[in-house]
């Protein structure tokens, strides 16, 4: 029996080998088939710093070399079915100071977080194998202005910052790094939003005065690396504007002599607003600019429109200010005599009639010296208002002119220095009836 059972193991041996062999090599290839080894890229693995305390202290801080990578990018390979669907999250890189060489290089470490991971996955290449650096002292910087920007604001609408946790920085770090520093910069992606964006954190960048971005970790000046921002969706309208002068007066002794604005060539700007805001408004917004008692000229390039909008409504146009220029000049006199028979008489009511007791009259004009040189008994255009005549006699009325071809209410009537009226004496009759007379 047992000669029975050696024969059937050593007989064709070699066949049975060969057989064996290829029974492997088929087995082999169909576990490869269904589930072949691969390679896999995974970026953004974030890079801790692990004991940090051991390189700084009050005074210093170690400080990473600009063209050194935050973040870090691993070509892993293993068996489809266990690396497939790995992603960065199921991975830790960190550099460990206590490794730190006497050249201030610190080796970049990568391992994946789960134990069974491990046994499945070899990491074949990594982008940063090597953190290198110098000890910097450290400084203050305070102040720093922290600026929320938006982009891809949805058409017809205006993005308004309604919250942002900060308004400023002030931050502690490397000095080199710190004197690069003048403001912070949040970015809100609005890309398909259709209502408010609340409490959205957003990632801080810092940039040196010529708008460049600083390349540093937050960490690096004790502050968090994102804030809390709010952003409002607003509608736009487009609503006339004009701008109202009336609130502008000269001081004694001076004229207005031009009045200009770039709201009078704009027509129209964009607001915005929640629509019961926008509402009160109606079709036109009125700036009602106000300078009293100028004694010198304003020209202005930078007025605020924020200040003259109610509240709730913000402006959405590219230029959010305006022009004034107000020229102001000196005023001078001008003496006339002016015959009474060259002054109207306007209003009296048909059953009277007037006839002045005086020739002539003496009056002394105030007015800018650019309108004074053209003025003359004629262009005055003198009158007295009898409107107010109910009975016959002697009655006194300002004299007043319409003052064409000069700006209207720019010009004093004057007979006295101490007074701003002229008055004149007319005699009221009873009109004479035209067939009373016989004509």
């Amino acid at each position: 029996m047992k000669d029975k059972l050696k024969a059937m193991f050593t007989r064709n041996i070699g066949m049975k080998l060969v057989s064996i062999l290829i029974a492997f090599i088929v087995w082999i290839t169909i576990i490869n088939l269904s589930d072949p080894t691969i390679t896999r890229t995974i970026s953004g693995i974030p890079i801790e710093w692990r004991n940090k305390e051991v390189v700084n202290s009050a005074t210093t801080s170690y400080v990473a070399d600009s063209d050194v990578e935050t973040e870090l990018t691993i070509r892993i390979e293993g068996v489809r079915s266990k690396i497939e669907n790995l992603t960065k999250d199921d991975f830790i890189a960190y550099i460990d100071f206590n490794e730190m060489s006497s050249v201030n290089a610190v080796p970049v470490h990568v391992v994946p977080k789960n134990e069974d991971t491990a046994a499945d996955v070899d990491i074949i290449r990594q982008s940063e194998t090597m953190i290198r650096g110098k000890i910097e002292e450290k400084k203050e910087s305070r102040g720093l202005p922290v600026v929320v920007r938006t982009e891809n604001v949805p058409a017809g609408y205006y993005a308004y910052v309604s919250k942002q946790d900060n308004k400023t920085f002030s931050i502690y770090g490397p000095k080199d790094l710190v004197d690069q520093v003048k403001s912070f910069v949040a970015t809100v992606d609005l890309q398909n939003s259709s209502q408010d964006v609340v409490d959205r954190d957003v990632k801080l960048v810092a940039y040196d005065a010529e708008g460049n971005v600083v390349e540093a970790d937050m960490r690096e000046f004790s502050i968090q690396s994102t804030i809390s921002v709010s952003i409002d969706l607003l509608p736009i309208q487009e609503k006339k504007v004009r701008i109202d002068w009336s609130g502008v007066t000269a001081n004694e002794g001076f004229g207005i002599v031009e009045k200009e604005s770039s709201l009078d060539s704009l027509g129209t700007i964009k607001l915005a607003g929640r629509p019961e805001a926008l509402n009160r408004i109606g079709s036109e917004l009125v700036i009602k600019y106000e300078k009293r008692d100028l004694m010198e000229s304003v020209d202005i390039n930078n007025v605020s429109l924020a200040e003259y909008l109610p509240t709730g409504v913000y402006v959405a146009s590219e230029n959010t200010t305006f022009t004034v220029k107000i020229t102001v000049a000196g005023e001078n006199t001008k003496d006339f005599v002016v015959k009474t028979s060259d002054i109207r008489i306007e209003r009296l009511d048909k059953a009277f009639s007037a006839a002045f007791k005086e020739e002539s009259v003496q009056i002394r004009v105030y007015e800018i010296d650019k309108y004074l040189v053209t003025l003359n008994a004629t262009n005055l255009e003198l009158y007295v208002d009898l409107s107010e005549v109910t009975e016959t006699g002697t009655v006194t009325a300002e004299l007043r002119s319409k003052l064409n071809g000069v700006p209207e209410g720019t010009a004093n009537i004057d007979d006295d220095l101490t007074t701003y009226t002229v008055t004149v004496e007319l005699e009221i009759t009873e009109a004479k009836d035209d067939r009373e007379s016989g004509l």
